[in-house]
């Protein structure tokens, strides 16, 4: 559980980082490897999950997943 919570945490200040917030889903894991310097590719299996969109579905206080102007985004949850 503490991969999820570190994972969790990191994905909440990228989101803030950005603009309104959200990302398009396409771009969550090569924008996670360039803001945070991961050379190794980001993996959901690693964190028990068989996609990103599951992974972060599994993660309703830091992000949701939503359509917006035709492209699936990943919004940040305001605390």
């Amino acid at each position: 559980m503490g991969k999820l919570l570190d994972l969790s945490k990191d994905l909440h200040e990228l989101l803030l980082t950005q603009e309104e917030f959200k990302l398009p889903l396409s771009t969550v894991i090569s924008e996670y490897q360039l803001w945070f310097g991961k050379k190794t590719p980001f993996d959901p299996v690693v964190y028990g999950f068989t996609s990103i969109v599951t992974l972060l579905e599994a993660l309703p206080a830091v992000a949701e997943v939503s359509t917006c102007r035709c492209t699936c985004c990943v919004y940040a949850v305001c605390l």
